[in-house]
């Protein structure tokens, strides 16, 4: 879910083959990443003018390396992340503060990690992790084949207490179980899983009992998330419809790998039933939408989708709201940087996201937050 590793170079390479379409990927899962830094409150001056329409007071929590996923704890203190800084090969998972501060690596260290969220009561972090098979071979994508990130079928959802302690397996079935997040009400995990063949969604309890899967239609199906009621799940899909989609999409699951899929962003209730398409840039357009998050109004859906320069040019990743009857695309984010991985706050009052605004160095991405305007 991760999506950013390597994230730069991937899109960089893919874009460079579109023949001018606006045709994006879900960026890739594997990363190499360098050191953070403290907090840089940069404030107005971080924000485009067409951007202030949303976004204000933007502070700058990471520094330094390739920083992804990051979210809120319940009360808004702390965030989650990954990041394979301190010398990692993969990514491993973070905390910090909301002011920056108190950075710590929770995840042992061997092995893969990606997908971290609190717990309902904020106390234990959730996220999928492949160190618990510590001889299999992780391999890693190859976007010389039109890969985006690896299923590596190792991958396992635990639970931890806050600073890594008490770690507890909740999956234990052949093939990759990643992509998770937790209901802010139910305490329920949601959850990609490959136990059938084919990337669908599953949802269990906070212990790993009662496993239900959710999704069944061909294609894969990840990166969900609850709204902060409980009631409902948004996710990213990519359902092949003709014969030779299908058959590239079976070719690229056969080998374990995501691919330059143009995805759009789905909904359903809680349990499974009345699902049903909120974008259809990925559909119609080929423009991938992926990351969604709903706003604690119910109303409004945050996701990342690709956007093109005035005049043409290479596309980029943008941040972009769509109401949740699909109506009212607007673009928020207009920098010619990355920007992507957002989430709200539980009261709806300011967003993190991941960007590389402000970058120092080719592939350095970093965490922000700002407060939102409705």
């Amino acid at each position: 879910m991760k999506s950013l590793a390597i994230l730069l170079s991937a899109a960089f390479l893919f874009l460079g083959g579109c023949s001018g379409t606006d045709e994006h990927p879900a960026p890739p899962s594997e990363g190499h990443h360098s050191h953070a830094a403290g907090p840089d409150e940069t404030g107005e001056a971080g924000i485009l003018p067409e951007e202030a329409r949303h976004l204000k007071n933007l502070q700058r929590l990471t520094r330094g390396g390739e920083d992804a996923e990051a979210y809120f704890s319940p009360d808004g203190v702390s965030l989650v992340f990954q990041s394979s800084r301190q010398g990692h090969e993969f990514d491993q998972i973070y905390t910090v503060d909301s002011d920056g501060r108190n950075l710590r690596r929770l995840s042992p260290g061997p092995g893969k990690t990606t997908c971290a969220f609190f717990t309902r009561d904020g106390g234990r972090i959730v996220y999928a992790t492949t160190h618990l098979e510590p001889d299999a071979t992780l391999e890693t994508y190859d976007p010389r084949k039109g890969e985006m990130w690896r299923l590596d079928s190792v991958y396992d959802v635990v639970s931890c207490n806050r600073d890594g302690s008490g770690l507890v397996r909740l999956t234990d079935t052949p093939g990759y179980d990643a992509e998770c997040a937790v209901s802010r009400t139910t305490g329920r995990i949601v959850f990609c899983s490959m136990r059938t063949g084919d990337p669908e969604l599953f949802v269990m309890n906070a212990d790993g009992s009662d496993q239900k899967q959710l999704t069944s239609a061909k294609g894969y199906d990840g990166g969900p998330f609850f709204s902060v009621d409980g009631s409902k799940i948004i996710w990213r899909t990519y359902q092949p419809s003709t014969p030779e989609q299908v058959a590239e999409y079976d070719d690229f699951i056969a080998r374990g790998a995501v691919g330059r899929w143009p995805m759009d962003i789905w909904i359903m209730n809680a349990d499974g039933t009345e699902k049903r398409r909120i974008t259809t840039r990925g559909q119609e357009e080929r423009r991938t939408c992926w990351a969604p998050y709903l706003h604690p109004d119910m109303k409004t859906i945050l996701f990342v989708s690709s956007s093109t320069p005035p005049g043409g040019g290479r596309p980029n990743f943008d941040l972009y709201t769509i109401g949740v009857d699909g109506q009212n695309l607007e673009r928020i984010t207009h920098s010619p940087a990355f920007d992507g991985f957002p989430m709200f706050s539980d009261d709806g009052k300011r967003i993190a996201f991941a960007s590389s605004r402000g970058a120092a160095a080719r592939g350095e991405v970093s965490v922000y937050l700002a407060d939102w305007v409705p």
